[in-house]
């Protein structure tokens, strides 16, 4: 079988090279981008993906999950926080100083809590974070990239997602299409798919039948590549 290499994007399809060529335009840039898609998509690797091709890719790639962050946590989580800011608080930095020289990615960006989002919009116009506990104002320098699969417009219309945050988040949009948009590329990537598991399966797979594959052009996928 050929020697198959981690890509973070598989397929020909025009949908995907496109993409491609959405990655390449932006990257150069230090837009912020707002990646805006599908759950199971891509979306993630798509922002690795700019981070590689950026100026930035010596620098680190740090991953925030806005929906995995407790309320009373996140700002602590992302701001950091000084020593003695609270009980048993030691001295740290949040997740904006960790990305300092490289890439920021808020992924799940639409569950960040309201409360939380006005000083994500001040870090995110002065480049500038206060830890909590702290009196002083830290400059960082980031990429910022983010990721949803709601529709944020929506709710900045409705009030469920502040509308300047929006505004300062939606310089750049890129979309992931789902995989019911380029069926396209199911054949390499099923091809991947035997490269990358048969072996840790311990199973002797030699390819697809057409049977299959015809099966999988006809199916929906609602989970996209997951």
């Amino acid at each position: 079988m050929a020697n198959h290499q981690v890509r973070p994007l598989i397929g020909w399809s025009e949908r995907v090279q496109n993409l491609r060529a959405d990655i390449l335009t932006i990257a150069p840039t230090d837009l912020t981008v707002m990646i805006q898609g599908e759950r199971g998509t891509g979306k993630e690797l798509v922002v690795r993906e700019i981070h590689l091709q950026s100026d930035r890719a010596n620098g680190r790639f740090v991953k925030v999950n806005c929906a995995s962050l407790p309320e009373t946590l996140a700002e602590t989580e992302v701001f950091g926080c000084e020593r003695g800011a609270f009980t048993g608080a030691e001295s740290r930095k949040g997740r904006f100083e960790q990305a300092h020289g490289g890439t920021l990615l808020l992924d799940e960006i639409g569950e960040l809590p309201l409360t939380v989002q006005a000083k994500f919009l001040r870090v995110v116009e002065s480049r500038e974070v206060d830890r909590v506990g702290e009196q002083r104002s830290i400059p960082v320098n980031f990429r910022l990239i983010v990721a949803t699969n709601r529709d944020l417009k929506e709710m900045a219309r409705t009030q469920k997602f502040r509308e300047d945050l929006y505004d300062r988040l939606n310089m750049d949009l890129i979309r992931t299409p789902p995989l019911r948009e380029r069926l396209d590329d199911i054949p390499l990537r099923a091809e991947y798919f035997i490269g990358a598991y048969v072996p840790k399966a311990k199973r002797i797979v030699t390819g697809v039948s057409q049977q299959v594959l015809d099966m999988f052009q006809k199916y929906l996928w609602p989970g996209n590549i997951r």
